[in-house]
């Protein structure tokens, strides 16, 4: 396979308002091969994919097709691209106005100046490419199965001849035979035809019978390769942390224990608080009690931030390939833990100073001694 980018995104990023959807995607289709773009609901698979086309303006990075920057593009030279690849959009986008065969000239009609006689042959030629019955030509959209529009709507992306079909969700609402049959008609035509294919896919079918790379979004991020190198990452992640799965266990009985210390400090401050009217020695005393229980809760919170800093520093380049996203907030929870440790010394140090000072202010007249 030639290895040769048609198309490279670069540290993209997209957002609509406040919502980012992706931040720092990096990703090289290469000529003639299919690339599976999938991901969880609300990933941004068709929004990177209309950001490559040219419907979704990115905030950041760079889209380079056919070795052009395509913000650099416009007038002749942007046309000149648009014409090089041709889109397959959910449920098949086709004007309900116009039959299939006038929804196949539409761009012949727009991008070229054939006769009105070529144009309709061309018509019929594609649309028997893309398995529908002769007598579809005259049929509206409204008339056609769901299966039979996505056809349709795949011999309107293949007016032009392009190099690079885009598919999105193309099986998505057919049944498995369907999609079955749809799978292999896109694997022909892109045997046939060298076609390069981006296809957005949730349809773990299409993925292993089409796809020889695939990218998985997650994190506002992409990771890339083969079904089996994703598959082997995925192995290796769950074994590196599999091997700490006895300091990790040993982590959540210390946060058991953490939680149960601060519990029982807070049952003492209340308990002081609700003795308002006692005399201030036997408040000092149970300070104390207060004091040993905040420090207990900060000897383990101390022993979590460690034990979890370990965890992430033995398993960090492991955690950073497959969720960048989830390193990062691993370390914002560890940098967390240690602002609360340094607040609950501060918190012990005061009450074990001055502990009348601490729940009464300077004004202690009327808790004295009576």
């Amino acid at each position: 396979m030639n290895t040769e980018p048609v198309i490279s995104i670069c540290d993209l990023r997209t957002q609509f308002g406040q919502s980012v959807i992706h931040d720092g995607v990096n990703l090289d289709i290469v000529r003639g091969e299919v690339m599976g773009i999938v991901g969880a609901s609300d990933t941004g698979k068709s929004v990177l994919m209309r950001a490559v086309i040219g419907l979704v303006a990115p905030t950041a990075g760079s889209i380079h097709i056919f070795g052009q920057d395509k913000a650099a593009m416009s007038g002749a030279a942007l046309n000149t691209a648009e014409k090089r690849y041709g889109v397959l959009f959910q449920n098949g986008a086709l004007f309900s106005s116009l039959t299939v065969a006038q929804n196949v000239i539409v761009p012949l009609k727009e991008h070229t100046g054939m006769s009105s006689t070529l144009m309709a042959e061309i018509a019929a030629y594609k649309i028997a490419m893309s398995g529908l019955p002769h007598d579809a030509c005259a049929k509206y959209p409204a008339e056609l199965s769901g299966g039979m529009r996505k056809r349709a709507g795949l011999a309107r992306a293949l007016a032009l001849d392009p190099e690079i079909l885009f598919l999105d969700e193309t099986t998505a609402g057919l049944d498995p035979i369907g999609a079955a049959a749809f799978d292999e008609l896109i694997r022909d035509l892109q045997q046939t035809l060298g076609l390069t294919v981006v296809m957005v896919t949730h349809d773990l079918d299409s993925l292993y019978a089409l796809c020889d790379r695939v990218a998985v979004l997650v994190d506002k991020h992409g990771i890339a390769g083969t079904i089996q190198e994703l598959a082997e990452n995925l192995s290796k992640l769950t074994g590196t942390l599999a091997g700490s799965s006895g300091q990790i266990e040993q982590l959540i009985a210390d946060s058991q224990k953490t939680f149960t210390a601060l519990r029982e400090a807070a049952d003492g401050i209340a308990e002081l608080m609700g003795g308002l009217n006692s005399k201030i020695g036997p408040i000092a005393d149970g300070a104390q009690d207060v004091v040993v229980d905040v420090q207990k809760a900060v000897r383990g919170f101390s022993k979590v931030a460690s034990q979890l800093e370990l965890v992430v520093d033995e398993n960090r380049d492991s955690i950073r390939d497959f969720s960048s996203g989830g390193l990062y907030e691993l370390s914002q929870f560890i940098a967390e833990c240690r602002v609360l440790i340094s607040a609950l010394t501060r918190l012990s140090a005061q009450i074990e100073r001055d502990p009348a000072r601490f729940f009464f202010g300077d004004n202690q007249k009327g808790f004295e001694a009576k």
